[in-house]
């Protein structure tokens, strides 16, 4: 994806292992790791900035090829996901890239001399970053398991349960 944010379960590779003989726990496990990124891809969308027509946060979606049993990409395949997520230096936009923004958003009577002001604007200042995947995953990682973790216990067991909470939770 473009613009994306992997998650891994730290300790999953040991979890896994532990685990290697019980394939009910293997598939909780995993089942386990796909609702963590849900719960990633929603609050993105959420917080995605709308732009236009909403392009960025409907594309916001799990990589289905998932990058291994412990770790799963969510992001955006938008070409302009990764400069919204992070910003950009100074660099001269495509000649006509803003025009249809700079009418829709701006109101622009003359969208190619608007276009001409704000790519000549982000070739000296750049774009200031609108992060939206990165606090997506500081959410999930404070909310996730206070809020889920009675459904846990019920579903998957105590067991199951102290070695996610041993194992430190989710990292980027």
């Amino acid at each position: 994806m473009a613009g994306s944010v992997a998650i891994e379960f730290v300790g999953a590779k040991a979890l896994e292992k532990a685990l290697n003989n019980n394939k009910f726990a293997q598939k909780v496990f995993t089942a386990f790791i796909r609702d963590l990124a849900d719960d990633v891809e929603r609050r993105a969308t959420i917080k995605a900035p709308t732009g236009v027509a909403g392009a960025l946060r409907n594309s916001i979606t799990k990589d289905r090829r998932e990058l291994s049993k412990h770790v799963v990409s969510v992001g955006s395949n938008l070409r302009y996901a990764k400069p919204v997520e992070f910003g950009t230096r100074p660099h001269w936009p495509p000649r006509g890239s803003l025009a249809r923004w700079a009418q829709l958003k701006l109101g622009a009577t003359d969208p190619m001399r608007a276009d001409f002001l704000i790519r000549r604007k982000i070739s000296k200042v750049g774009t200031e970053a609108q992060p939206f995947l990165n606090p997506a995953l500081d959410e999930t990682r404070r909310n996730y398991f206070p809020r889920r973790q009675q459904t846990l216990l019920k579903d998957w067991g105590n067991e199951f349960v102290k070695q996610v909470v041993r194992n430190g939770g989710l990292r980027a």
